[in-house]
């Protein structure tokens, strides 16, 4: 199972992307052109005036790649700054939310997630579904099932989706 590029519509129907936050994934792969030039496609129906950029941007087709980044960056240069921080775990939760709702596909989805916690520097947020991580409480693993363990771990990333939906938020693009 590849998680790169997350699917477009699932990207922009859970969270509202700024331009410099969909560069961001487009730039580490986790969004392709598809996603930068439907952006710009629903943003026409909701930004008035629309910047001429965004416009160019929603007429292209998948062959002008490189256009379509240069016209992404000249509409993030005209956002406020945002700290790679924000932006990487924006991307994570959508990340991670996707592999979680398809995880049946995945042969191991939690080696996805360990691979993960490394790509993204560690997160103390994810730690507590990382199958390598000492639990934080005094729950110990050797006195359970695998099965148990298991549960245990989805549940910790099922409460991890739940708070990150909430600093998230839906979306609204």
């Amino acid at each position: 199972m590849t998680l790169q590029p997350l699917p477009t519509d699932f990207v922009l129907s859970h969270v509202s992307l700024t331009w410099r936050e969909i560069l961001w994934g487009y730039d580490h792969g986790w969004i392709n052109c598809k996603g930068l030039t439907e952006l710009a496609t629903r943003r026409l129906t909701t930004n008035d005036p629309t910047p001429p950029a965004e416009v160019e941007l929603a007429g292209l087709v998948v062959g002008e790649s490189s256009r379509a980044r240069a016209l992404a960056e000249e509409l993030a240069s005209q956002e406020r700054p945002l700290s790679d921080e924000v932006i990487k775990m924006k991307w994570l939760y959508l990340i991670l939310r996707w592999l979680f709702e398809n995880r049946e596909r995945a042969a191991d989805p939690f080696a996805l997630v360990d691979e993960l916690y490394t790509a993204f520097d560690y997160p103390d947020e994810i730690a507590p579904f990382v199958r390598y991580m000492p639990p934080e409480d005094d729950y110990a693993p050797s006195k359970h099932s695998k099965t148990e363990n298991y549960d245990r771990m989805l549940q910790h990333w099922r409460d991890y989706l739940i708070a990150a939906e909430k600093k998230f938020g839906p979306s609204l693009a």
